[in-house]
């Protein structure tokens, strides 16, 4: 997956699994999980979940450090290292 389908991927799992107050069309990559988004940390455990779900695997230890979940982009380049270290143990 490229950053830019793992973003449109979170905006899904945003919108869709979690339900934020916030149009589609204002999630962008830059945008603040907490602040423009207004995720608290239960929600951000549950953003944890619902990607794992999707992808069908954990999270890398790596990737769920506190400064991952800063921005969707954030996200997704936590997700595509976690991605990458998973195929390259499969």
């Amino acid at each position: 997956m490229t950053i830019e389908q793992i973003v449109e991927m979170l905006i899904d799992i945003l919108v869709q699994d979690l339900g934020i107050d916030v149009p589609r069309e204002r999630i962008h990559s830059s945008a603040s999980l907490q602040g423009e988004l207004g995720l608290d940390s239960v929600a951000i455990l549950g953003l944890i979940a619902a990607i794992e779900k999707r992808l069908g695997f954990e999270l890398a230890d790596a990737a769920l450090r506190p400064s991952t979940f800063g921005t969707v982009g954030s996200v997704a380049e936590g997700v595509a290292a976690s991605i990458a270290a998973q195929t390259a143990t499969s």
